[in-house]
């Protein structure tokens, strides 16, 4: 994860978690046309979920710079994949953060990699968690509409830097965006189609979350942190 999507996410858990420290219930919600949706994320014991990263591209548009497929098997247990430009499976990062563990898998390289200290994971605590604490503090009135794979979504607007989206007649919760602070980040759906450019081109201005499904049956075997046969293992 990048060093500014950490800032951020420590900054919105922050702003979070203020008014639990003032004395508000844990399970309180500024939004009870949801509460069902919060409870239902609150009891989930998966997660998964496709990460866009965008960066500016040279004609103003934006430009894809990263896709992954995340997976989390509460409360300890990742699985990221990630895609390089021809949408091809680049490397499988499986990761234990309770043993401290990461395997990554490169793909084309046919290598493998064991991790002291897991990377680009969430730190303590579940992403659910980090979700369930977005969804307590969001407001009352949605900020608009917009376009998902799975339809329509109202857009309600946490912060600056945060937007979350939830099916309109459901109210599940299908993507939430991130973006910088000083730059304009208003992804649309055929955006999220794009294949990403060379990997590290520039430092993304925001990433989008999309496709997200809670209590799904994500089987325990896509978490063995096995050497697959025919991988050398690398240092």
């Amino acid at each position: 994860m990048n060093n500014w999507l950490k800032s951020a996410l420590a900054t919105l858990l922050y702003v979070v978690s203020l008014g639990s420290a003032g004395g508000q219930q844990p399970d309180a919600i500024s939004n009870p046309a949801y509460a069902n949706t919060l409870r239902e994320i609150q009891q989930a014991k998966t997660l998964s979920y496709t990460v866009t990263h965008f960066i500016d591209g040279e004609d103003g548009s934006l430009q894809v710079s990263l896709v992954t497929e995340s997976e989390h098997r509460s409360p300890n247990l990742y699985r990221e994949t990630r895609f390089d430009e021809n949408r091809n499976v680049r490397t499988v990062d499986i990761v234990d953060t309770n043993a401290k563990k990461q395997l990554r898998l490169d793909m084309q390289a046919k290598t493998a990699t064991w991790l002291d200290q897991p990377v680009n994971v969430y730190g303590p605590g579940s992403p659910l968690e980090m979700l369930a604490s977005f969804i307590k503090k969001m407001p009352v009135d949605a900020a608009g509409q917009r376009e998902t794979n799975e339809g329509k979504a109202d857009v309600f607007e946490v912060s600056s830097r945060l937007s979350l989206w939830f099916d309109t007649e459901s109210r599940d919760l299908v993507g939430f965006s991130m973006s910088k602070l000083d730059q304009d980040f208003s992804p649309q759906l055929s955006d999220l189609g794009k294949s990403p450019v060379r990997h590290g081109a520039a430092m993304p201005i925001g990433q989008v979350r999309s496709d997200i499904q809670y209590g799904e049956d994500i089987r325990e075997e896509r978490f063995k942190m096995e050497v697959p046969r025919g991988f050398e293992v690398v240092e």
